[in-house]
Parts: C-alpha cells; structure tokens; sequence
C-alpha cells in the first residue's frame, strides 16, 4: 500500500487570505514539517501518478 501524505498545500482556499500574510504563514510552516516546503496541487498529482504506474 502507498499514500501520499503532503502536510499543507497551496490551495485556491488561501487566496481569501492576506497577499502579505499568505507566503508568511507558509514560511513558518514550512519550517515545522518534515519536507520543508508547502506542496503545490501538481505536486500531488505528480506523486499520485508516480505511484500508480509502478
């Protein structure tokens, strides 16, 4: 069994926040969690993908 667990991603829901607040909040948090980054939704697809064609 494989799953892909990404922590938080850039979403269209955070657009409702603050343009200054948003890439702040992503800094902190990509400082607390293990990849060190915020994932992108093609990330996700990108990884789904590489996992259902091995």
């Amino acid at each position: 069994m494989n799953a892909v667990s990404p922590g938080m991603i850039d979403t269209p829901l955070w657009s409702k926040m603050d343009d200054a607040a948003r890439p702040a909040l992503f800094d902190r948090i990509a400082q607390t969690v293990p990849a060190t980054s915020i994932w992108q939704t093609d990330d996700i697809a990108n990884a789904v993908t590489f996992l259902v064609t091995r």
